[in-house]
């Protein structure tokens, strides 16, 4: 494997400290709803294990009844005719467990506990592209700021230049056109800065929504990054244990899970049920010693009348218009298809890191070049100074070494930005 680094340097300025980078991605991650929501689709799929694993638990009923009969019947508790109205209850406890179904409720239990480790994997997924959207945010506000610098040195220097060409128009040594000239300059100068500084305003705006915190005029951010100069560009191994990659992974041993339990449809269903219970019936009676029939005592009928009963249900599944085998194969087809899926999934990222690593090396000999132009545009500036000063030099060949001293700027700032943000984005993954 080939470790390919990238040194960055270049001068981050440290003004008065407010939101660093850290603060605002601890705040975001804090304040997203995104990440709220989850964990409660997380608190969701724990109830669902729980409900897996006590389904394996033998069921647990009660019930009593109370009624009357008329006409003749036969009741339940003496199993004689009776044919006056005869008022009976009846109370019962019923328990049932599966012993046997394909092993079905297994199978639902370890699916059950997968989806716990799904939900987990996407978190990390959301936290990982939160960061990255505030430190991009972050990133924004501070080269909008370090536009606002570069845009107020240049408006310095022209009105110094606007100063010095009045002077010389009001003794006559310099023209009326120069003047104008570098009045139009000038105005460009300050549009650029109220520009810049609309960006940084939409840019404060950006990052302030990606914290979900209350819009201010006041927010701003620190000017220093606590953040590492040089980063490993791409290791292959790690690919595989994205969350991406790994949520996948686990799609496919549910998929698995559920072809296995969808097959557990083939066999036999064997569950093991018992019951117990008694009742009371007024047409249950006894002589006594004055020759009366009377309906027994509630205590003594429930004590005789008790009963058990335990049996084994056994169901075969014979002929179901092949709706199992059909299962079966759509299950199969699905599998498939996931496999295919990370296999995409882990193409994609592998690209796209390669893309990131290749922006890096690339931004990074660009820099290069930038600090070759940057230098060369700031001699060329200040041979014309010189030339213009001496007058062998018109004011129109100045405002245009300056503009490409500015542009040179510009353009060395932003690489130097995107830089860093190029790195911080390959440190998430």
């Amino acid at each position: 494997m080939k470790l390919v680094f990238v040194f960055l340097a270049f001068p981050i300025w440290v003004f008065s400290q407010q939101w660093t980078l850290d603060n605002c991605i601890d705040t975001a991650l804090k304040n997203n709803l995104t990440l709220k929501s989850g964990l409660i689709r997380s608190d969701i799929t724990s109830v669902n294990l729980r409900n897996s694993k006590q389904n394996l638990l033998p069921s647990l009923s009660a019930g009593a009844t109370h009624g009357y009969n008329w006409g003749q019947t036969i009741d339940l508790f003496t199993n004689q005719f009776a044919t006056d109205r005869v008022m009976y209850e009846n109370f019962y406890l019923s328990s049932s467990v599966v012993l046997f179904s394909g092993l079905q409720n297994y199978y639902s239990v370890k699916s059950s506990k997968l989806s716990l480790e799904e939900q987990f994997l996407d978190q990390q997924i959301v936290e990982r592209n939160v960061k990255i959207d505030v430190s991009a945010a972050f990133l924004q506000v501070l080269l909008n700021k370090e536009m606002i610098l570069l845009a107020i040195n240049n408006i310095e220097k022209t009105n110094q230049q606007y100063e010095r060409i009045k002077e010389l128009v009001s003794q006559s040594q310099g023209t009326k056109a120069e003047q104008l000239e570098i009045e139009a300059q000038l105005n460009l100068d300050k549009y650029l800065l109220i520009k810049a500084e609309n960006d940084l305003k939409y840019s404060k705006l950006l990052l302030q929504q990606l914290l979900n915190v209350q819009i201010s005029n006041g927010f701003d951010v620190s000017d220093s990054i606590s953040e590492p100069i040089s980063k490993l560009l791409m290791v292959d191994s790690s690919i595989a244990e994205l969350p991406e990659i790994m949520k996948l992974e686990v799609g496919i041993q549910k998929q698995e899970l559920a072809l296995q339990s969808t097959k557990g449809k083939y066999y036999p269903t064997l569950s093991l049920i018992g019951s117990i219970g008694s009742g009371y019936s007024e047409n249950n009676k006894k002589l006594t010693a004055s020759g009366e029939y009377v309906p027994r005592s509630f205590s003594e009928q429930i004590t005789n009348n008790l009963y058990q009963s335990v049996f084994l249900s056994l169901s075969i599944p014979i002929f179901n218009k092949n709706a199992t085998r059909n299962q079966v194969k759509v299950k199969e087809l699905e599998l498939k298809s996931l496999y295919f899926d990370k296999q995409n999934e882990y193409n994609q990222l592998k690209q796209k890191i390669e893309q990131i690593s290749l922006d890096i090396i690339n931004i990074s000999s660009q820099l290069e070049a930038l600090e070759v132009v940057f230098s060369s545009a700031s001699k060329n500036h200040d041979n014309f100074e010189i030339q213009y000063e001496a007058g062998s030099a018109t004011f129109t060949q100045l405002i245009e070494a300056k503009n490409k001293l500015v542009a040179a700027q510009s353009e060395l700032l932003q690489a130097n930005y995107q830089m860093l943000f190029k790195q911080m984005i390959l440190s998430f993954y």
